[in-house]
């Protein structure tokens, strides 16, 4: 909605005549002209997503993009094949700068990795596997190593119940098997 300045004027106008007591002017004037100015020009509110630059981005990219959006928009505009035309070229041409500008950044990373470590956070980087660190809720830093220690020792009991419960539910004819060698070994040197 655009601001129209004539309609503000007269409502501007129409508010200024019905303000007679003088103990109350300024607090009556700011809220109709507070009331005047929402109702005229309200606030208008736009969520930014704020993303790093690409490491590759280039001048070149960055005027290629700008010649792609003005074709696109005389394009939108004027509505003829060729402005559309024109839009796809540049669109092709700004593909081809980021494709070409991704492809030497990335094999210049890996011409100076030192480390295969470095190599592998590289290809991960370029597959789109980011390793991204899921830390706790936060806590006291006191109490953190804390709760890590229960959580493990409830996860070792768990499994020491586990088998446990498996020893007691064995089969009989299932016993030969679950023998291993050093029990094998011993039972034939206490024969002998």
């Amino acid at each position: 909605m655009d601001f129209d300045n004539l309609a503000f004027n007269a409502d501007l106008l129409n508010i200024i005549p019905t303000i007679v007591d003088s103990d109350d002017m300024v607090v009556s004037y700011n809220s109709k002209l507070k009331y005047l100015i929402d109702r005229h020009a309200p606030i208008k509110s736009r969520s930014l997503t704020s993303r790093p630059s690409a490491l590759w981005m280039s001048l070149e990219i960055k005027q290629a993009k700008a010649e792609r959006r003005q074709a696109e928009r005389k394009w939108l505009k004027e509505k003829p094949t060729i402005y559309r035309q024109l839009f796809c070229s540049c669109k092709l041409k700004v593909k081809a700068l980021i494709a070409s500008a991704k492809q030497m950044y990335f094999k210049t990373k890996i011409t100076e990795s030192v480390s295969s470590k470095a190599l592998f956070t590289i290809t991960n980087a370029m597959s789109g596997k980011a390793h991204t660190v899921i830390l706790p809720a936060p806590f006291p830093v006191n109490e953190l190593p804390d709760r890590f220690g229960a959580f493990f020792q409830e996860k070792v009991n768990k499994i020491r119940a586990s088998i446990d419960c498996c020893k007691t539910d064995r089969s009989p004819q299932h016993e030969p098997f679950l023998k291993t060698p050093l029990k094998l070994l011993n039972q034939y040197l206490k024969k002998k």
